[in-house]
């Protein structure tokens, strides 16, 4: 996807990384951030690629099996850190004001970040995430948005990743 958005098509892969390490990086990163706004808030396009030589197996697999160096791992998340990714897409969210939304732009947010799931999959989500004692703080539906594309893309994954690990 980034190779067709800079235009680099050759008939082979020799060409099209020619291409590539002809452009210019601040274009690369701006097309970049394009790929994120097209496919929704996060869609990881350059996933590991398992060779069999150097990476034998995907990541999860190898974790699970205990396939992994023995060695101390720190690992931890940020607050707010949904913040990062909803400022590229979600509906009311910007880097440049404090992203006050209301429950119309949060609806949407969802639609956005979770485009695979149905309405009862939505609901479910809004339902959990409503903080039911202060429904009128006007911070509410962005605090729920960050809280749920932080605990998606950044808290479960981290949780995941830690537990193989974390029983050796």
């Amino acid at each position: 996807i980034l190779a067709e958005l800079l235009h680099c098509t050759g008939k082979n892969e020799t060409e099209i990384i020619f291409c590539l390490q002809n452009k210019d990086p601040e274009i690369i990163l701006e097309k970049g951030g394009d790929i994120l706004i097209y496919t929704g808030l996060i869609n990881l396009h350059f996933c590991p690629i398992v060779d069999g030589d150097f990476l034998a197996d995907m990541p999860e697999i190898l974790l699970k099996n205990g396939h992994f160096k023995q060695t101390q791992i720190l690992i931890g998340v940020n607050k707010d850190e949904g913040t990062t990714i909803l400022v590229y897409g979600a509906p009311g969210f910007s880097k440049d004001n404090n992203s006050v939304i209301n429950e119309t732009e949060f609806q949407a947010g969802l639609k956005v970040a979770f485009p695979q799931l149905n309405e009862i999959g939505l609901e479910s989500i809004a339902f959990h995430y409503t903080d039911w004692e202060d429904e009128n703080n006007i911070f509410n539906y962005r605090d729920a948005m960050d809280d749920i594309v932080g605990d998606y893309y950044f808290i479960c994954p981290a949780v995941e990743f830690i537990k193989p690990v974390s029983y050796t």
